[in-house]
């Protein structure tokens, strides 16, 4: 299967716009494969040219350059007539800015424009590469942020269970505190009564010797 190339990279081979590659797709799709032809009956969303169709497109490109009409290539692509005999009867037309030959000089204000317009592109880029920029800083703090909630939420958890376990802990001591002091006061009961019981009985005794 011989290598295809998507619209932005055969554009940027023959040097020229995009809007001027959908121009020559459109108006000789006939002689270019499916794939570039029609690429939705294939199932793809944006044409794909194979080698062929580079060949193709460069052959057009040059007929351009020399001067051929768009009406020139019909017929000659028809078989009607050939290249070489065709009339030099339109001039050359800009299909889009830097597509004039390297040896056709542009007029001062051809040139202004082309340097215009690139200033213009070359804005735009960095508007982009600028939006882009700033679209990647914020994705990046966003996950932080959803990062930041998610360990909120895990300390959050573990603060209630501290608690509970806090309360759990306090109610225990609580607890084992007041049977301590329940336990302390039967000990005190029966210690008083213990006291009485033996201050009785020494008295008894103390009865019996003096009796004695």
């Amino acid at each position: 299967m011989s290598k295809l190339y998507a619209p932005g990279e055969v554009a940027r081979q023959l040097g020229i716009s995009p809007t001027t590659l959908r121009r020559w797709t459109k108006a000789f799709s006939a002689h270019l494969s499916p794939l570039a032809r029609e690429p939705k009956k294939q199932g793809l969303h944006y044409p794909y040219y194979d080698e062929n169709d580079l060949r193709f497109l460069r052959q057009i490109q040059q007929w351009r350059r020399n001067g051929y009409s768009y009406a020139d290539l019909q017929q000659t692509l028809s078989g009607k007539t050939q290249p070489s005999l065709l009339a030099l009867n339109e001039p050359p037309e800009a299909e889009a800015i830097g597509e004039l030959a390297p040896s056709t000089p542009a007029p001062p204000a051809v040139a202004m424009l082309q340097e215009a317009l690139q200033s213009v592109h070359n804005g735009q880029q960095l508007l982009l590469n600028g939006q882009q920029h700033s679209r990647q800083i914020l994705g990046v703090v966003v996950q932080d942020n959803f990062n930041l909630k998610a360990e909120n939420g895990k300390i959050r958890k573990r603060l209630l269970e501290l608690e509970r376990e806090l309360h759990r802990d306090q109610r225990q001591q609580q607890q084992r505190q007041e049977m301590l002091e329940a336990r302390l006061i039967a000990l005190e009961s029966l210690v008083q009564v213990l006291q009485q019981q033996l201050r009785t009985l020494l008295e008894k005794k103390r009865g019996s010797w003096l009796r004695r």
